[in-house]
């Protein structure tokens, strides 16, 4: 039974504080009900904040009291054991090359797992490296408007070669990666980060913020859920700034998909803005569609937007900015978005006063050069004390527009044959680092 429909009753009141779990997950099956200070793994594992959550998990910022440095927990949801199987899969792979392989240490592997039980069942728990904040936490403020906050342009091509490397890495082994989205990688952080004190924790990241958990009836939560809900610590404040590293990591692996057949039929799990036109309308899933959801990432952390956008848009909605963006669409695609059975009516041919924003790559090169043209002067408190962050009203260069414009359109490519392949992405940015005319 889900929230939307008109017999859904729920069980719990929202919680008082701002990006907290479903407390509805809190059941047989759900999610595995924690306390702050209490300890996990027979008491290997103190659990001192709260780092976030997910549609199949929580995570939580806990101290190994073995070792005795922080590391990041993240419980799944009992019903969720094929999830974490296929992470676990991928990581065994991945944690059996050379541990000098470059790409490795842009790619967040499991220290280890262990069982943990609960009244809601037997949850899976993965320990891992603890990160900075990720993309999404960096670069989308709650009450601030999309696209003030984006990476500085010099950084942007250095931060596209890892993600990119590690790219290479899983395509080499025929694995598409699929999560190819801003909440998927995190900074890193600096060495001392893992020895910190309690008092340190709380000093740089606050208090841990709770409320109670309240039913709707206003009877005991019962043993399926916790006495309090905890809000998720900021790890992008300003007093992190001189913590993070110029680093991103990718922090999960578990929609990753082995492709040794070929391109899968299956459906996509990523957003609908950071879908290829082949996963949108065929559900199939590829290198070649990991290729067009990068370009999306590179787009997204350059100009603090998606290129495509999603906020309360349909699939119709997202094809119709597809096609404006796409350079004149082939005909065999026009007949794929005219039929597609998500689109209720035919997709009109565009107008001609719009035909000409698919003339050479306009709509992306317009998009280029808006960066920068809408940001908040207010956010200023924000921005100036986070380095990895652009300034305000920070604009790219006509160099850095033409030369991510062809970048981009390359990989943008409606048919995924004529996409260039990884090895391709990273010869450009090694060479060019984002500054010259990509040809292959």
């Amino acid at each position: 039974m889900h929230k939307g429909y008109p017999y859904y009753k729920p069980r719990f009141w929202e919680a008082d504080v701002i990006g907290v779990e479903d407390l509805e997950k809190y059941r047989v099956g759900g999610y595995c009900p924690i306390a702050l200070q209490s300890t996990l793994c027979n008491g290997r594992y103190k659990v001192l904040h709260k780092l976030g959550s997910g549609g199949s998990s929580t995570q939580w910022l806990a101290r190994d009291l073995q070792d005795g440095v922080l590391v990041a927990v993240k419980v799944l949801a009992a019903e969720r054991q094929e999830t974490v199987n296929n992470e676990l899969f991928m990581a065994e792979r991945l944690g059996s090359l050379p541990t000098d392989t470059p790409a490795l240490q842009h790619l967040r592997l499991p220290l280890s797992t262990f069982l943990e039980m609960s009244p809601n069942g037997e949850h899976t728990c993965l320990v891992q490296p603890l990160m900075g904040p990720s993309l999404n936490q960096m670069l989308r403020r709650g009450g601030w408007r999309e696209g003030t906050f984006r990476v500085r342009a010099q950084l942007v091509p250095v931060l596209a070669q890892q993600a990119a490397e590690v790219l290479r890495l899983l395509h080499g082994m025929r694995i598409a990666l699929h999560d190819i989205t801003l909440s998927n990688w995190a900074f890193a952080l600096s060495e001392s980060v893992r020895t910190w004190t309690e008092e340190e924790v709380y000093y740089v990241l606050g208090r841990p913020k709770v409320a109670p958990v309240m039913t709707v009836d206003g009877s005991e939560p019962g043993p399926h859920a916790p006495a309090e809900v905890v809000a998720p610590a900021d790890m992008s404040g300003p007093a992190m700034a001189s913590f993070l590293k110029e680093s991103i990591v990718c922090i999960d692996v578990g929609d990753a998909v082995q492709l040794d057949e070929g391109p899968l039929q299956r459906q996509p799990t990523v957003p609908i803005h950071y879908r290829a036109p082949e996963a949108m309308l065929e559900s199939q899933l590829s290198l070649a569609s990991d290729i067009w959801s990068f370009a999306m990432l590179i787009f997204n952390i350059l100009s603090g937007q998606p290129l495509i956008e999603p906020f309360l848009s349909s699939e119709q909605d997202v094809l119709r900015q597809m096609e404006i963006l796409l350079a004149t669409p082939p005909s065999s695609l026009r007949s794929r978005f005219i039929n597609h059975s998500a689109v209720p009516y035919p997709v009109e041919i565009l107008p001609a006063e719009a035909a000409r924003y698919t003339a050479n790559w306009a709509e992306l090169e317009r998009r280029l050069r808006c960066v920068g043209t809408r940001d908040e002067p207010k956010a200023s408190v924000v921005v100036d004390r986070l380095p990895i962050l652009a300034r305000l009203h920070t604009r790219l260069t006509e160099e850095d527009v033409q030369t991510w414009k062809t970048l981009l359109s390359k990989m943008l490519t409606c048919t995924p044959d004529e996409r260039p392949d990884i090895g391709m992405v990273c010869a450009w940015l090694e060479k060019h680092g984002g500054r010259a005319t990509f040809a292959y």
